[in-house]
């Protein structure tokens, strides 16, 4: 029984990481437009690819004090996506040390 638990777990887990890759990627993508249509300088346009943890956050704010709002659709998104994503983590750490055999 935890063979078989363990190796659906584990796939699912592979599955979600791949989704996540993706989905980053256009999280990322929607970052730089972002940067491109409120910013005048593609030299801010170019740090916000290079850096985009940093980026997320710094258009989250800058859209919040531009806006008032601070629930946009963009900030929603890049919050449930890093939620999504510390579950995963803590969910592959807790499998990694637990009795489950893979």
């Amino acid at each position: 029984m935890k063979l078989w638990l363990g190796a659906i777990l584990e796939s699912t887990l592979k599955v979600v990481a791949i989704i996540l890759y993706a989905l980053a990627f256009l999280l990322h993508i929607w970052t730089t437009v972002i940067a491109y249509e409120w910013s005048e300088s593609s030299f801010i346009v170019g740090l916000t690819f290079l850096f985009p943890v940093i980026s997320e956050v710094f258009w989250i704010i800058f859209l919040w004090s531009k806006t008032g709002i601070f629930f946009t659709p963009y900030a929603i998104v890049v919050i449930v996506f890093t939620i999504i994503v510390l579950v995963t983590m803590i969910t592959s750490t807790i499998l990694e040390n637990s009795d489950v055999e893979v």
